[in-house]
């Protein structure tokens, strides 16, 4: 059994567990919130000639791409975007978390070589690259120190480091959603709350880090911040292994006794006689329900020697009801990718479609009520000022506290008091799908670029922290339910949870079945759970593609909107 919330885990080590994917999920965004958010820094040293030093560049405003403000910006998302989406496409192609599944004849060592390669491959796709990210780090923090560094190799250097991080944190990406696919929902919800803490942390940085002075301390402690998510990561490894080593020791225990002779046999069947006594107490069915229930156990007693008749024989004429039964089998291996599960996708993917389009290519536009005053007093309506840098890193911060609230409170026990949690996955494609009327909202406020042909309706400063804050509060609180139940439309009692274990209940008290047919029936039991576990785990990472790609497309659809709401063009 590979499923990972045990019964027997405690409550303080699933609090231990729940802080450790909330690093993981600091780990995933962290490196592209930090380098996004030292404007400052990057102002002065990335856009200066080459051989001038920071001071001089900063006294004469000049730059490699003065020409187009925040173009090195672009730059860097798009390096970091596609080096991500890229990375997890090509995990989701490659079906790395079916890997490590074995075939050996030996049920206890099938399981003790699923459990070391799992241990491995999480390994490397957490704890390893959150390590070389922090290399990163420590290697720009000493860059950083470096006054008359010239400015090709800064930004050549930046460039290349955003490639590896957009390649580090997809693989920190999959392979977060994925273990938490596994779980309970909330550690999925852990996952994402740590993402939206990244950027909370950012913007309080870029609030108050004096750019060019505190870049190597900025850049340093990100390096510290990184290795602590590693450790995080690789303590939830050996906690996983550990976890599932104590499972199949449990398992080859009642397995071996129930397989050997008489000597563990009175034990069991005492245990069974216990059982039953209980579970007559909730008998509901007449007597007449024994013979019919006896009849159902010797029908799936044929059907079990049939099917082993054929895997041996492999005789397709005088089996084909056998060949029907393997094949359903063999359907299990990879579950029919079900209408609900694609409707979760799309509203993973629609949600970070909506946001960027809007966030941040028409909110970094948005200025004060008295700076815009000013600026259309002045005939200056691309007059960049102090007042407006701390106001734009204010409404980045808004949104990304609105972010990390929205995702808290997907899993708050309000939500789930007022059944805003469970929903299917139509209410949460139209909850992604409404979201688009932020889009005129924001665009409605005092955006100030020239040739912007949205009308100023909402020219109060209190209406773009409303809807900055409400625009957070939505992308997370959608991301962390669509996240969250997605993988959960693939367990095989997702319509009807409780069904399954009444009828199974049914049978085991009218039919106490033999010891090793009790066996048997574990192991096949097993199998279909390492299945699902290997199903949701892919289908946790595919969500994880399908936020990096929302991402991306938003971005391309942002510089559409911005063309069209703009005379002349965006660029």
């Amino acid at each position: 059994m590979t499923t990972f919330n045990n019964n027997g885990v405690t409550t303080s080590l699933k609090d231990k567990n729940l802080l450790r994917f909330f690093l993981l999920g600091v780990g995933t965004l962290l490196p592209f919130n930090v380098f996004i958010t030292a404007k400052k820094y990057f102002d002065v040293t990335l856009l200066r000639h080459d051989g001038g030093d920071a001071a001089a560049a900063a006294r004469n405003g000049e730059g490699w791409f003065t020409f187009t403000k925040d173009s090195f910006e672009n730059a860097f998302s798009f390096s970091y975007t596609m080096a991500n989406l890229a990375t997890l496409i090509a995990m989701n192609r490659m079906r790395v978390f079916d890997a490590g599944r074995r075939k050996d004849d030996d049920p206890r060592r099938r399981r003790e070589e699923d459990v070391n390669e799992k241990s491995k491959l999480y390994d490397r796709l957490t704890t390893y690259p959150l390590l070389a990210c922090a290399v990163c780090f420590f290697a720009t923090a000493l860059l950083a120190l470096d006054e008359h560094i010239k400015g090709t190799f800064v930004v050549s250097f930046a460039t290349f480091n955003l490639v590896l991080f957009g390649i580090f944190t997809g693989l920190v990406q999959s392979g977060s959603f994925a273990l938490a696919a596994t779980r309970e929902r909330k550690f999925s919800t852990s996952v994402v709350s740590g993402q939206a803490l990244s950027g909370v942390l950012a913007s309080f940085v870029a609030l108050t880090c004096s750019g060019f002075n505190f870049a190597a301390l900025y850049f340093g402690l990100s390096g510290l911040a990184c290795l602590l998510c590693a450790k995080g990561g690789r303590e939830l490894v050996l906690e996983m292994k550990k976890e599932n080593m104590t499972s199949n020791m449990g398992d080859d225990s009642i397995n071996s006794g129930n397989i050997s002779t008489q000597q563990y046999a009175p034990v069991a069947i005492l245990e069974e006689d216990k059982e039953e006594e209980k579970k007559k107490k909730k008998k509901k069915e007449s007597n007449n329900a024994l013979s019919e229930n006896d009849l159902e156990f010797n029908v799936e007693d044929e059907r079990s020697n049939a099917r082993l008749m054929g895997a041996s024989t492999m005789s397709s004429s005088s089996n084909a009801t056998t060949e029907a039964s393997e094949g359903t089998e063999g359907a299990a291996d990879e579950p029919p990718i079900k209408k609900e599960t694609w409707l979760f996708r799309f509203a993973v993917f629609l949600t970070f479609t909506v946001t960027l389009t809007a966030f941040p290519a028409i909110t970094s536009s948005i200025v004060t009520r008295a700076e815009m005053n000013n600026n259309s007093g002045s005939d200056d309506s691309n007059g960049a000022s102090t007042d407006g840098d701390y106001w734009t890193s204010f409404l980045f911060l808004l949104f990304n506290l609105g972010d990390l609230a929205g995702r808290v409170f997907e899993g708050s026990s309000y939500a789930h008091s007022r059944g805003l949690q469970n929903v299917t996955g139509q209410v949460a494609f139209r909850r992604s799908l409404y979201r688009i009327v932020f889009v005129p909202l924001l665009a409605s406020c005092n955006v100030n670029r020239s040739g912007w042909r949205i009308p100023r309706v909402f020219s109060f400063d209190s209406f773009p922290i409303l809807f900055v804050f409400l625009l957070g509060f939505t992308n997370g609180f959608n991301a962390a339910c669509s996240m969250a139940l997605g993988p959960q439309t693939l367990s095989s009692d997702h319509h009807s949870p409780h069904s399954d274990e009444i009828e199974n209940e049914d049978i085991e008290i009218e039919n106490p079945p033999s010891l090793v047919s009790s066996s048997l029936t574990t192991e096949r039991t097993n199998e279909d759970e390492e299945k699902e576990d290997v199903a949701k785990s892919e289908e946790g990472a595919f969500l994880g593609t399908m936020l990096s790609a929302g991402i991306a497309f938003g971005s391309v659809v942002s510089v559409l909107v911005c063309g069209i709401f703009t005379s002349g063009g965006y660029l």
